[in-house]
This record gives C-alpha cells, structure tokens and sequence, in this order.
C-alpha cells in the first residue's frame, strides 16, 4: 500500500513515508513493516501530531498486517480510545477492535477486562461516527462471548432508544438477536424493552428495523406486515400484544454433552431456577428428558375463558420433534396444580373453566336447567359437577339436583313451574319431586313452596295450596249462609281430600255453635237448628189447632 505524503501535515511521518513507500515498490515487505513499526515511539505522546497520523496510518494497515504492532503499541492504543480528538478516538477504536477480533479468530487468551473496557467506551461514545465502528467489532464476537455482552445488554438498549444512527442500531439489534437466545427471561426482557421503544421511536427508518427484529419473535407479524406493509403502528402494536406466549426447551441430554456435565447435574441446575410470575418453568420427560420455560401471561390470556383448539396450541412449540399432546397435558396439569387456570383438555379441546361456567350459565338463563350428562359425555363428570356446584354457591342461580346428579335446576324454575299449577288448584302433590330430587333439595322446595304456595294443611306430600284454601273457605261461608255444611259434597267440589277438608272445619266451627249429622258428613249451624225447631213447633201447633 502507498501513502501519499501530501495528506499528511508532519515533517517526521511524512520523511517516514518516503522510506514506506519506497520499500512497498520494491516488495522490500519486511523492511517495509519494520519501518512502520518505527512509528510506534510516536504513540507515546497523544497530543503531537505525529501521534496522531501515525494511529490513522496503523489504521489502513491492520486489515492486511493484522500482527504490524507490538504489544507495547497496543497499549498506547487503549489510551488513545480516550483521546480528545475524535479522529484519533476513530482510528484508535478500528485498531483496538481489529486486534481484538484477530485474537478471538485465533482463539488466542483475551483477558475479560479487555472486552468490557472496549464496550464500555462503545457505550459511552458521544460521536455517532465512532460509536457505530465500535459496535461494528462488538457485533463480531461469536456466540462463546455472550457472556461479556450480557452484564452491557440494558445499557445497550438504552442506546438504541437515543441513537438516531441507523447502522449503529442495525449493529445493536444484532448483538441483542445473539444475546436473546441465551435464555427466555433475557429473551422477554429484550422483547418487552424492544416493544417500548418501538412505541415510541418517531424515526420511521429506526421503527422499521425494530419492527422486522420484532417479527422474529412474532411471525404471525411477519406474515401480516406482507400482505399490509403500510400497517399503522397502532395495528402493530395490537398484534404484538395478542401474540402467542414465547417458548424455549432445552434438550437435557444434548446440553450435558455440550457442556460436558452430567445429565443430573444438568437437571438439578434447570429446576433450581426459581419460578417467577412472567415465566412458568416444568420438566418434561419423553423419550428425552426436556426442561421447558413458557411465558405466562399471553398463554394465560390464551387460555382463560376459551375453548381452544388443540391444534391451535401445538405451533407454540415450534418444530420440535416433541410429543405434543403429552407436553400439553403435563403443562396444563402443571398450571392447574400451580393454580394459574382451572380448565380440562381433551385430544381436541382445552376447555377453561370460566367457559364452561358461562356456557352453563347461558344454559340456565336460556332453560332454567344444566344437563350436566351432557356435558360429561366429553369432559370429567366431577369437573363438570365442581362448576355445577360453584355456579350453585357463588352465583344468584341457587338450584337442586336430581339424585343422580346429571341434572341441575334452578329453584326458580322448579318453583315456576309448581306456580302455575298452584294458582289454579286446590290440591298440589310433591311426591314425584321427593322421587326425583335429593333428600336436602327435596326439603329446599318444599320449604321454598310453603313460603309462597302452600297452607299448613297437607296429607303426606299433598299439599293444599292458597287458592284451595280460599275456595273451600268460600264454600264455608255459603253453607254459613243457608245454614249448613255438607263436608263431602264440598271436599268434591273442590277437590280436597275430606280428612283434610275436616281438618279445616273442626277449627272453622269453634266459632260457629252447631251441631253433626249422625254421619259425620253434614255440619247444622245452631241458627239453622233453631229455625228447623221453631218451624217443627209452629206446625205441630198448627195440626193441633186443625184437629
């Protein structure tokens, strides 16, 4: 490479240059790098100039000559990371960067140190031009250096919701795309702050790229950003939010190999990780043995309420060669065990309980009743029945069942029904009900019924209603009026049986004096036998006074 001295102000460097560039014509290589490095003693002094061309010459040369400075010069370097000159800050940066990745190609020792004070000054960079060639380098560390990213990963999304320069933010949503697979809770911190800042970046160049990083996570995003590319950021932002939960499994065996553990020691470290309210964490064990971490919010707002397709849920696994069907009933046993849902899955549904409380619900609004035999002819008859009887307790649909429990009422469908027969008879018998419903619901409408329906008059389970009250007291009164009362043929008028229609006279007559016909049918009130006497003796005086 040739230098043209006239771009450079110092008389030393440029004296250097002839010599540089004469030994480059004459393929003298080795003189020509040992001139170079003769530069070196100007790094010393930061502030000359001579430092300063000297930096930016080391610069052009570092791609081809990877090794062209010395140890000693690569700390003069470091300092000059802090330089004052922002062109000396640039250069200095693409040298210390340059070597750095040189050394991780060549899998040579890198002290820790080294890779957090060159991020740091990425981090703190003022000057957008040299803070994007800073992160240029960081973006090439391999996966094996993720652990000197991660302790830098907040301070760098601090960054990206600040800097306005686009290839700085391409180099960040880089870095943070390698850093988010490490884990799931790093990958949803990352996601969620990514989310924020596209909310309220106002550079649409800058909205675009995060919105493409964001597809990653969310593909149905992806799919919908094709077909309508010209989405509002409101829409957007509404399918990032009803997305489905994220996931990660980790393969137990695959990991003790990788990581050259014992599969036990490797399943003890994954289950003392303590559970947290945005993740659900369970082992599952197949014809491997997997550690799976879900996130728990959208698969609660998944799953609450619904009745959902189970093929719907399996893609939230994606593609692995998974027994999909064991891991959803183990992970649908897990969150109800944990009590984050109460639900049943069958082969083809996963039925929450608050959907099925409401269907039963709508059952009782539209019919009055629950067929809880339906209801168990797919899912768990003792769910079934839970709901049935938290629905009785917990809600104003207080009800009975029949003995078998496959049925359920409402009382006030019960109660309606016997309404509409007691407001018309005399008579209303409850032994079919005793057959049909448990001994305490039984006793729960009969109650019910004697509070509105029914006297205290009754033979066994046969009751007399209001209205047959108010009609044989009728009848009463009328036979008060002519004189007497013939229990039998009243008892058939109004269809009571007599003992009862008895009953109710003995006490009506303790205050009508009177007096019974031998057959203990007919009832003469005492004026109406009076009447008879008093007639009998005017007839008898009259036949007297004739003969």
């Amino acid at each position: 490479m040739l230098f043209d001295e006239n771009e450079f102000e110092s008389p030393t460097i440029k004296k250097n240059l002839k010599k540089i560039n004469q030994y480059h014509k004459k393929d003298k290589t080795d003189k020509f790098l040992s001139q170079i490095q003769k530069l070196e003693k100007y790094l010393k002094d930061p502030n000359s100039e001579e430092c300063k061309e000297t930096v930016y010459i080391f610069s052009l040369l570092i791609e081809d000559y990877p090794d062209i400075m010395s140890k000693k010069a690569s700390k003069y370097i470091y300092d000059l990371l802090k330089s004052e000159e922002d062109e000396t800050r640039l250069n200095a940066i693409i040298l210390y960067g340059s070597e750095l990745i040189d050394k991780i190609e060549g899998e040579a020792d890198i002290e820790g140190e080294d890779i957090d004070k060159f991020l740091d000054i990425a981090l703190n960079e003022e000057i957008p031009q040299v803070q994007w060639n800073a992160f240029f380098f960081i973006e090439q560390f391999p996966e094996e250096y993720l652990d000197y990213l991660l302790p830098k990963m907040n301070q760098m999304l601090d960054l990206l919701e600040e800097t306005e320069m686009i290839s700085t933010v391409d180099s960040i949503l880089n870095i943070i795309t390698k850093i988010w697979e490490t884990s799931l809770d790093i990958k949803l911190s990352i996601f969620n702050r990514l989310k924020d800042i596209y909310a309220k970046t106002l550079n649409e160049e800058k909205e675009i790229k995060i919105a493409d990083k964001i597809t990653q996570i969310v593909p149905v995003l992806n799919d919908y950003l094709k077909e309508n590319p010209n989405a509002t950021k409101e829409k957007i932002l509404d399918i990032i939010e009803k997305r489905k939960p994220m996931v990660k499994i980790y393969d137990i065996r695959q990991i003790a190999q990788d990581e050259n553990m014992k599969m036990k020691e490797v399943e003890k470290k994954f289950l003392s990780i303590k559970g947290d309210s945005e993740i659900f964490r369970f082992e599952f064990k197949g014809k491997k043995k997997y550690y799976v971490e879900i996130e728990l919010k959208p698969l609660l707002k998944l799953l609450k309420n619904k009745k959902v397709i189970v093929d719907d849920l399996i893609p939230i696994f994606g593609d692995t060669a998974l027994d999909y069907i064991a891991l959803l009933t183990l992970l649908i046993k897990k969150l109800v065990k944990a009590k984050e849902i109460k639900g049943y899955l069958t082969k083809s549904y996963f039925y929450s309980y608050g959907h099925l409380k409401e269907s039963m619900m709508n059952d009782i609004r539209q019919t009055g009743r629950i067929n809880i035999d339906d209801y168990a002819k797919h899912i768990n008859y003792n769910f079934i029945l839970s709901i049935v009887q938290d629905i009785n307790r917990e809600t104003k649909f207080t009800g009975v069942f029949n003995k078998n429990r496959s049925v359920f009422m409402t009382l006030s469908t019960v109660i309606d029904k016997i309404e509409k027969h007691c407001i018309k008879e005399s008579m209303f018998d409850l032994s079919n009900y005793q057959q049909i419903y448990a001994e305490d619901d039984y006793r729960m409408i009969e109650d019910e019924c004697k509070k509105k329906f029914f006297t205290e008059y009754r033979d066994g389970s046969n009751w007399l209603t209001n209205i047959g009250y108010t009609k044989i007291s009728n009848q009463f009164r009328q036979g008060g009026t002519v004189g007497f009362v013939n229990l039998v043929k009243i008892s058939d008028n109004v269809n009571i049986p007599f003992n009862i229609a008895r009953e109710i006279m003995e006490e009506w007559i303790e205050t009508k004096p009177g007096i019974w016909d031998n057959s203990g049918k007919i009832y003469y009130l005492m004026k109406y036998v009076k009447s008879k006497v008093k007639s009998l003796d005017k007839a008898a005086k009259e036949e007297e006074i004739k003969s």
